[in-house]
């Protein structure tokens, strides 16, 4: 999952390994030795995800398995909350859902049809969306 969703949103993703072993089947090989941040940051169950802003910010995401939609709105939700993006960029995210939704239940709105299944086709089309406002 994490992987499509770093694919789908070009949002970087740090693995910290908490018993200093990569993941099972070869997932981001490349990773960080705990080095106390997991008892931090109360880390009681894997995967456990936060959002980071530098210098040395970290706001929880999600303890336990996540759908990529969970995750997404979980980020705007808290960016938001941590005052990290303004009521407009986030009436945006929410705008272009409204849009989805509309092409979704009725597709003669749209002049290209979209394929809904094709995840990159749906990603431009929210680009050029957001890119519009």
């Amino acid at each position: 999952v994490l992987k499509m969703f770093t694919k789908l949103t070009g949002i970087n993703v740090m693995p910290i390994s908490l018993d200093g072993k990569a993941l099972p089947g070869g997932f981001y090989p490349k990773f960080k030795n705990d080095s106390g941040l997991s008892k931090q940051l109360t880390v009681k169950v894997t995967p456990t995800l936060y959002l980071y802003k530098k210098p040395n910010i970290f706001a929880p995401l999600s303890r336990g398995i996540a759908s990529i939609t969970s995750l997404k709105d979980r980020i705007i939700k808290v960016a938001h909350a941590k005052n990290w993006i303004t009521d407009q960029d986030l009436n945006k995210t929410k705008e272009i859902k409204v849009d989805l939704i509309q092409a979704k239940t009725n597709p003669t709105k749209i002049k290209n049809k979209i394929n809904f299944n094709d995840t990159k086709q749906l990603v431009n089309y929210m680009k050029k969306l957001h890119r519009s406002q």
